[in-house]
């Protein structure tokens, strides 16, 4: 039986769900989000890192006092402009912030690890083989990828009654408002005996807010030359993947 009481402490405690300096609906890294991130990241002193989706600035700023420098890549503007005062006030110099995204990095440092929170869900689904292709790109042959995400760290198919759990639990409390009450709330609350599936979700869920699973991800890695070697299990739908860039 899963446990919501426990899955609710602990999303307390590594994620803050608010608004962004851009206006967004987001989730952030709390401090003992970015502390585990970047103790399962090993790094050190002479360690070039590569923050993807950096929103303004809290974990990048973690890893500047810990890192030779760091490249804060993030789309938005006002994010941006948010992360450079932090930085300012912060005495950082450490940190370059440039305006791209996992799509399209405008980055050409090759890193010796690339760290992304709460970030690659909200790739497009056509462009996530792309996304994790442009990471591959940007790190060092045997360099580091994290990604901490929320996604299936079981495999749906073979556990159709904990996805039905999981997914109950998760609807209201990751997808936009506005998502959840148009396409998916009529459906979930209307009908509390359905045990809903893995193809309940692609059929009721707009393509670009399917969740993945660690199958789907470890197939994308391989594409690109990168090898999950350890991941840390948080809930079921949420944790963190290290993986390393083979070529």
């Amino acid at each position: 039986m899963c446990n919501y009481s426990e899955w609710d402490m602990i999303l307390k405690n590594y994620i803050h769900r608010l608004i962004s300096p851009d206006k967004r609906d987001t989730f952030e890294s709390t401090t003992m989000l970015s502390s585990k991130i970047i103790d399962i990241a090993n790094i050190n002193k002479s360690s070039t890192v590569i923050d993807m989706g950096a929103g303004w600035g809290n974990l990048a700023l973690e890893i500047a006092h810990l890192a030779s420098n760091v490249i804060a890549i993030e789309p938005s503007g006002k994010n941006i402009k948010m992360a450079k005062q932090r930085s300012m006030e912060d005495k950082v110099c450490n940190i370059e912030f440039v305006k791209g995204r996992f799509e399209e990095p405008n980055c050409c440092v090759k890193a010796d690890i690339a760290i992304s929170s709460l970030v690659f869900h909200q790739v497009p689904f056509k462009k996530r083989k792309s996304a994790i292709a442009n990471i591959a790109s940007l790190l060092k042959n045997g360099g580091t990828f994290i990604l901490c995400d929320t996604l299936m760290l079981f495999d749906p198919f073979l556990e159709p009654i904990k996805f039905n759990q999981v997914y109950r639990y998760m609807l209201p409390r990751t997808l936009p408002k506005n998502i959840y009450e148009k396409h998916v709330k009529p459906y979930v609350e209307n009908d509390k005996e359905h045990i809903y599936t893995w193809d309940d979700m692609k059929k009721y869920t707009p393509k670009d807010n399917w969740f993945y699973t660690q199958n789907e991800l470890k197939d994308i890695f391989d594409t690109v030359g990168l090898k999950i070697i350890d991941k840390e299990i948080l809930t079921p739908f949420f944790g963190i993947v290290k993986a390393k860039l083979w070529s």
